[in-house]
């Protein structure tokens, strides 16, 4: 049997003896048994309703105290504050160029930080606290950047390292010869480094190009570097934030930069869009033909010129327009000349040193003028080529800005002559121009302080500083010391 059967019956059996005992008495006694605890239920309930009425207003009474003031200033606090305060939002002092970086900044907080920012919170003072960090960092790279001269480093120092990289790709791509295998490629790259290390004294860049890890590795010390300058002490100091920082630097910026600018369909584009406003002339895509070493490319060409000389012969059936049908087919086998000449030229293989023989009385045959040279592209390549070899890269670039620093001097003085001429009131010629151009000159390659200083005699550098200061500037201000660089 279960439990509560087995309670049954013991209850059944408990009633029964208790009747069985007290007879007619049993039923009296149920009756006072429940009347008194209806007695005590009533009052106890009457009891707890005296005692709460009496206490409730006391207890609002501490609870006003307490909560007065409490819920608003929590309510208010919690609220979302969709304004951002305003402060000083100047950052290079120029106005065009602080809206556009406003415009970008908003842009980019609106992209790529409040996406994921407001799933988490609505408060605004991690975007106030987001934006003045950039803004310091945009201040101190502004100020940073104006003690700096960029005047040479754009005028000479990036064209040599620029220079410097192709020759020593030429150099490398003649020691490996022009097959383009996986060997060869390698080859090639081995070649450059090596020629690199002997021309930057035992410096190679080898592991940073090649290896993936010591490239990221790079940027990364190089991004902290960066952090170290611009970002503010205390935003430095955090170093969550400035791992942060240096990984999105190091991963969203400077690789995906360095890739799209080394893939070669980037460049490409690049090149085209540069050039779709201004096409090539005619001339100039005959001297490609006729320079190119590349046996695909002048093959392309000549399938596509033989493609619109047929095209053309299918329209050559006399009218009006026969004379241009003719013109065009003319410059077409022109054209298809050129590609099977220089064709011919490549299968024939270059001429070796062995095969040229050079006559005594032609040694010196080609013997060309400072002014010749200046006036030739290619030579005046070749001139600054050889000069640079020689460590006197310098004394040609002075004499080059000499030269136009004279040409702008005269053509200006000249028109300044003319306007005193025809003008009624006599005014004095504005040279300031002029003179800041001269002493940018000084600055660069004459002064104490100059970063391709030349080695002039100091009687030489005094005569240019008086003609300097003098107060009509002349055209020949430099010409004592542009004498004595003897080009």
């Amino acid at each position: 049997m279960s439990p509560t059967s087995n309670a049954l019956l013991w209850l059944l059996l408990g009633v029964s003896l208790f009747f069985v005992t007290f007879g007619e008495y049993a039923i009296f006694i149920g009756l006072c048994g429940l009347a008194f605890l209806a007695g005590t239920l009533v009052i106890i309930y009457n009891f707890g309703k005296q005692a709460t009425e009496l206490d409730i207003p006391e207890i609002s009474l501490v609870v006003g105290q307490l909560g007065h003031g409490g819920i608003e200033k929590v309510k208010s606090a919690m609220e979302p504050t969709t304004k951002i305060k305003n402060f000083d939002k100047r950052m290079t002092g120029a106005s065009v160029i602080d809206d556009v970086l406003k415009e970008v900044l908003q842009f980019a907080v609106k992209d790529y930080i409040k996406t994921w920012y407001r799933q988490i919170s609505d408060h605004d003072s991690f975007l106030v606290d987001i934006w003045q960090c950039v803004q310091k960092v945009i201040i101190t790279f502004s100020n940073r950047s104006k003690e700096i001269d960029w005047m040479p480093y754009f005028t000479q120092q990036l064209v040599d390292d620029f220079a410097s990289h192709i020759r020593l790709y030429r150099r490398a791509a003649e020691k490996t010869g022009t097959a383009k295998t996986e060997d060869n490629a390698i080859a090639l790259e081995n070649a450059f480094f090596d020629m690199e290390v002997e021309m930057e004294n035992n410096m190679c860049r080898d592991l940073v190009c090649l290896d993936p890890q010591a490239e990221r590795q790079y940027l990364q010390d190089l991004s902290e570097v960066l952090l170290y300058l611009l970002l503010p002490k205390e935003d430095f100091h955090n170093k969550p934030f400035r791992y942060i920082v240096r990984e999105v630097l190091v991963n969203g910026i400077f690789m995906p930069t360095i890739d799209l600018l080394s893939d070669p369909d980037y460049i490409n584009q690049y090149i085209v869009w540069m050039c779709y406003e201004t096409s090539f002339t005619r001339e100039t895509f005959l001297t490609v033909i006729r320079c190119s070493d590349c046996m695909e490319e002048l093959e392309a060409v000549k399938e596509m010129v033989d493609s619109d000389i047929a095209k053309w012969r299918s329209k050559d059936t006399g009218g009006s327009d026969d004379t241009t049908i003719k013109q065009n087919l003319n410059s077409l086998m022109f054209l298809k000349n050129a590609c099977e000449m220089r064709m011919r030229r490549l299968k024939s293989g270059p001429v070796s040193a062995d095969q040229i023989i050079e006559p005594e009385n032609l040694r010196n045959l080609y013997v060309l003028s400072l002014d010749e040279i200046f006036s030739n592209n290619f030579a005046l390549q070749s001139f600054i080529e050889y000069v640079t070899s020689r460590n006197g890269q310098q004394y040609l670039y002075f004499y080059l800005n000499v030269e136009g620093f004279r040409a702008a001097a005269e053509q200006q003085i000249s028109e300044m002559q003319k306007q005193s001429l025809t003008s009624v009131t006599s005014l004095e010629p504005d040279l300031e121009p002029l003179r800041n151009a001269a002493k940018i000159i000084f600055d660069q390659y004459l002064s104490e302080k100059a970063t391709s200083r030349l080695k002039i005699e100091p009687e030489f550098i005094k005569d240019a500083v008086q003609k300097l200061k003098s107060k009509m500037l002349s055209e020949d201000t430099f010409d004592l010391v542009q004498a004595r660089v003897g080009l």
